[in-house]
């Protein structure tokens, strides 16, 4: 270790122990928003490295998603992510604690329109689907229909913000096994809820992505949810 790096990982009164009393102790926004930017350059540099170091302060971003100020729950999220980037699946366990908060911020966002917490919720929700997919199973079908909301499928909202949904989506239809994220792509379709035809189009197009990458086995499995989905569901539509 350098020892400027020494000195961030064991001074008690160092950066790391200034920034936990800016966050829990300070009434400006500003402050709080700046701990939370220099917990993130911090974490991004080291805490690959020294994971047993940075992930107890995962907690301190986390309870700043309950920030009353925009900003400071903005950059919450970014801390948040680039954690879960840098520390892998020792995140998991807390995933209940923020993945929640990151879907419900998605959704108010693609309700509300409002494009700039609609780039930092999918752009936290870009990182942590890349690093810890395999764990998102229970909250699957909340990503998948959110990430096909009719603003972002039909062109109203920011072009960055369909971009990285769009990419998004491609890398769950690519990365993560068929069985797991199959169920939660069928329930997106009822009869109750059906999507818009935009919608219903590109859940298409992942399906169709799905299907070409099954081997026989898992095809043998699974042709009976396709056939179910489309001649139940689908071409009622």
């Amino acid at each position: 270790l350098k020892p400027e790096e020494a000195d961030i990982l064991t001074n008690p009164n160092g950066i790391l122990g200034l920034v936990v009393k800016m966050l829990s102790d300070s009434t400006s926004a500003i402050s709080r928003q700046t701990a939370l930017l220099t917990l993130e350059i911090v974490a991004r540099a080291l805490a690959k490295g020294h994971s047993d170091k940075f992930t107890p302060l995962l907690e301190n971003a986390i309870q700043a998603l309950s920030d009353q100020d925009e900003n400071v729950i903005s950059s919450a999220l970014i801390c948040v992510a680039t954690f879960v980037s840098e520390i892998g699946p020792l995140s998991v366990p807390h995933l209940p604690k923020f993945m929640p908060v990151v879907l419900e911020r998605l959704e108010s966002a693609l309700n509300s329109h409002t494009n700039e917490r609609l780039l930092s919720s999918l752009s936290a929700l870009m990182v942590i689907v890349r690093h810890i997919s395999r764990f998102l199973h229970p909250y699957a079908s909340q990503i998948i229909a959110l990430l096909l909301h009719p603003s972002l499928v039909e062109g109203s909202s920011d072009g960055s913000a369909a971009s990285i949904g769009s990419q998004i989506l491609q890398f769950l239809s690519e990365v993560v096994e068929p069985r797991l994220l199959l169920d939660p792509m069928f329930s997106v379709y009822t009869k109750q809820s059906a999507p818009t035809s935009a919608s219903l189009i590109r859940l298409f197009d992942v399906l169709r992505d799905i299907a070409a990458r099954m081997k026989p086995q898992a095809v043998a499995a699974h042709y009976k949810h396709f056939l179910n989905f489309f001649l139940e569901g689908a071409f009622d539509f």
